[in-house]
C-alpha cells in the first residue's frame, strides 16, 4: 500500500512595504514549505499580498525568489497592489487569484541612493528615473502595454503620473498576463 502524502498550506497575509526585510520573511516562508515537501509532505505558501510599493530591486529579487518557486506558491492580491507590488504580482508566473474590491496602481518609478562623503552623514537622495532613456520605466511601461492597458492610461503613466485599476479591469489584466505567461517576463 503507498503512502499517503499530506496536503498543508502555509498561509501568510503581508501588508508591508517592498524592502529586503520582506524579500528575507518570503526566503523563511519559502525554506520552511520546501523543507516539508523534502520530508514527504505536500505543502504549498499562499501569500495573501497587499501593499502599497516600495523598493524596486527588492521587487525584482522577490519576482526572481517568487518564479523560481512558482510551484509551491500561490500569489492572492488583496486590497491594493501598488507600485512595486502591481510589478510583481504581474511579473510572477506562479498561480495568482485577486480578491474582490483589490485597487491596483501602476506608475513610474524612483530609485534611492545613499551618498557619503567623507566623515559626513549619510544623506539619501531619491533619483528620478522617469527620463526616457530609463530601462526599468521602459520595462513598467512596456508591461503595462503588454498587459493591455488602453491608451489613456498609457499617457497618463507617460505623464508620471498613477495609473489606478480597479477590481474588474485587475482580473482582465490577469487573465492576459496568465495568456503571456513567460513572455511578459521581460518586458
Amino acid at each position: 500500500m503507498g503512502t499517503c502524502k499530506l496536503r498543508k498550506n502555509m498561509i501568510w497575509m503581508s501588508n508591508e512595504d517592498i524592502d529586503n526585510k520582506l524579500t528575507n520573511q518570503l526566503i523563511e516562508k519559502l525554506n520552511e514549505v520546501n523543507l516539508a515537501n523534502s520530508q514527504g509532505m505536500d505543502e504549498k505558501l499562499i501569500w495573501y499580498f497587499s501593499t502599497e510599493g516600495g523598493d524596486i530591486a527588492s521587487a525584482r529579487e522577490i519576482i526572481d525568489i517568487i518564479n523560481t518557486n512558482k510551484d509551491v506558491i500561490e500569489l492572492v492580491a488583496s486590497d491594493v497592489i501598488a507600485s512595486s507590488g502591481f510589478f510583481i504580482f504581474f511579473k510572477s508566473t506562479c498561480k495568482r487569484r485577486i480578491l474582490p474590491y483589490t485597487i491596483g496602481v501602476h506608475h513610474s518609478a524612483v530609485s534611492t541612493i545613499n551618498i557619503r562623503v567623507g566623515n559626513l552623514p549619510k544623506n539619501e537622495y531619491d533619483v528620478l528615473t522617469k527620463s526616457k532613456n530609463s530601462q526599468i520605466n521602459a520595462d513598467l511601461y512596456n508591461l503595462g502595454m503588454n498587459l493591455g492597458l488602453d491608451h489613456i492610461q498609457c499617457k497618463t503613466f507617460k505623464k508620471g503620473k498613477d495609473v489606478i485599476i480597479e477590481y474588474p479591469e485587475l482580473q482582465i489584466l490577469l487573465t492576459r498576463s496568465i495568456e503571456l505567461n513567460a513572455n511578459i517576463l521581460d518586458t
